[in-house]
């Protein structure tokens, strides 16, 4: 079985290369499409950040984690997907749970 590594989604203005990218974690109810609209907004005015959306484990696109679905399986799952990609993560922004 392949190992879990949680659903994201890059946001950057346009064809950008940001330099510094952020994890950003949506609420208990919610999800990464939660951000969108509001991450590009960001992105317009500072092109040199990237954010990564992501879906918490069993939340929207982030299905199938084995238990416990707890804090700090969250926070191995962020570990996992930091060393699935080669994004240089500087910061992780969330609300609610994401804020956890």
């Amino acid at each position: 079985m392949q190992p879990f590594v949680l659903s994201y989604e890059p946001v950057t203005a346009g064809e950008a290369e940001p330099k510094r990218w952020m994890y950003v974690l949506h609420g208990v109810f919610g999800s990464r499409s939660n951000w969108r609209l509001f991450m590009k907004r960001v992105v317009a005015a500072c092109p040199d950040w990237g954010f990564l959306l992501v879906d918490l484990r069993g939340h929207a696109s982030s299905q199938g984690a084995q238990p416990p679905h707890d804090i700090a399986a969250m926070a191995a799952d962020l570990v996992a997907l930091d060393d699935s990609h080669d994004y240089l993560v500087r910061g992780v922004f969330g609300h609610s749970l994401g804020g956890k």
